[in-house]
């Protein structure tokens, strides 16, 4: 997988960051994931949520994820 990054200019001179990550990743057995986490809360203390959207075979959804809720289950 390689990543890529965004971060929009006006967001940074607002006194926060957004920034937009995105990951693709291909799997021989997509029926064989069954959740997936963000430990990314644990390393960067000041970060509040990530919005994910996400294909797993012929499943699709999004949502928001907090320290409280940084994992998803398929």
């Amino acid at each position: 997988a390689s990543p890529s990054y965004s971060v929009p200019l006006s967001d940074l001179e607002k006194g926060h960051t957004a920034f937009e990550v995105g990951y693709q990743l291909e799997c021989k057995h997509p029926e064989n994931i069954r959740r997936a986490s963000f430990p990314a809360f644990k390393t960067f203390k000041d970060l509040n949520e990530l919005h994910g959207q996400w294909v797993v075979g012929d499943r699709q959804g999004a949502g928001t994820f907090t320290l409280k809720n940084s994992r998803i289950d398929f």
